[in-house]
């Protein structure tokens, strides 16, 4: 369901520091959409 709006440099953010640390170590190869679901 679209949220109406793009996402902010913090989430943008978020989501980067998220892909660069440790927790990610098992996502590879994967498409992320942060776009609040206008690509849906």
């Amino acid at each position: 369901m679209p949220i109406g709006r793009y996402g902010t440099v913090t989430e943008i953010a978020s989501l980067v520091a998220y892909l660069a640390g440790p927790e990610s170590s098992l996502i590879n190869g994967a498409s992320i959409d942060i776009d609040g679901g206008f690509s849906a």
